[in-house]
């Protein structure tokens, strides 16, 4: 009888890590830019600023917006 082989654990790489999402903001404003191509435009609606502040499409957003530090933002879920 042969033993059989010890199984081993992937290590993980670029494809098997989950991708990066954006945290969910209670401030956030998610603009559709073109129906014809899956393209968004983020703003920040925070009362600290007196108007909507642009942030660019959703992938630089998701940098800014995981990375901000204001105090009561994030919904209770994500704290």
């Amino acid at each position: 009888m042969t033993a059989a082989p010890a199984l081993t654990t992937p290590a993980p790489g670029p494809a098997r890590l989950a991708e990066a999402r954006i945290r969910r903001c209670q401030f956030r404003r998610v603009v559709c830019v073109d129906s014809d191509s899956p393209g968004y435009d983020v703003h920040c609606l925070h009362p600290m600023h007196r108007v909507a502040l642009p942030m660019g499409d959703l992938t630089v957003a998701t940098d800014v917006c995981n990375d901000c530090s204001a105090p009561g933002i994030f919904r209770p879920d994500e704290d």
